[in-house]
């Protein structure tokens, strides 16, 4: 199933700093609702300043836990905080728990070994647990445009890969089979709103690439629209 979420543009979430496209984290947390909603104890992966961690407790999600490389941004005090490099093959024995669902936003596009990742992820996982990931829309009709100019995307570039540490862009399909053979199965996935993106690089102006992009994307198929790409999937309760 696809779906194409909606909310307003986001930058923290009671105070504390949102480092995520758009609205991503709202669109997380609302699909997570679907799919596990509280009391399912949830592990935040990637969680630094601990803003879509709040954002679980404030929706009545009472056993949560989160992971980061880092941990000096993290600012809710009242969950428990694992500080551990989720590129590590051993990280789950680390935090040394099960969950119902586990959500990681923007993070595995960092990794040196995204696909391993949803294999630690999934030992991780109670039987029906849920797996919620995004990453930047390497399909959208933005990606596609920029590869068409200059034979490079946007949010993987020299620069970024400076500057943000992207490394591995991801794809549907590769989401899909790194996840079976993880054992899970991709249930759902959401596009951020791509309003939000069109605003982002045209505003109210007439440019040359607004006029291109008008052009093709009616001959684009697939996961065309929004900034971020979620995929969420499931560990089913027998293999």
């Amino acid at each position: 199933m696809t779906r194409s979420a909606s909310a307003s543009e986001e930058t923290s979430f009671e105070g504390l700093l949102i480092r995520a496209a758009g609205n991503v984290h709202s669109d997380v947390a609302n699909l997570l609702l679907d799919v596990a909603p509280p009391p399912a104890s949830v592990l935040d992966v990637g969680a630094g300043s601990g803003a879509l961690t709040k954002r679980l407790l404030d929706l009545g999600y009472t056993d949560v836990e989160a992971v980061d490389l880092h941990g000096d941004e993290f600012g809710v005090s009242e969950v428990k905080l694992h500080v551990h490099d989720v590129d590590s093959p051993d990280w789950p024995n680390q935090v040394g728990r099960s969950f119902d669902a586990i959500v990681a936003v923007e993070v595995i596009e960092h990794l040196d070994t995204p696909t391993r990742f949803f294999s630690t992820a999934a030992a991780m996982l109670e039987p029906g647990g849920v797996l919620v990931v995004s990453s930047p829309n390497v399909a959208s009709w933005e990606s596609r445009i920029a590869f068409l100019r200059d034979g490079s995307l946007p949010w993987f570039d020299a620069h970024r890969w400076d500057k943000d540490g992207h490394r591995h862009p991801l794809f549907d399909w590769q989401v899909m089979l790194a996840g079976r053979d993880a054992g899970l199965v991709v249930i759902q996935t959401a596009s951020t709103d791509d309003q939000l993106l069109r605003a982002k690089k045209f505003g109210r102006r007439l440019t040359r690439r607004r006029i291109v992009s008008s052009l093709l994307r009616p001959f684009m198929v697939g996961a065309t629209e929004g900034e971020a790409r979620i995929w969420v999937l499931r560990k089913p309760i027998s293999r």
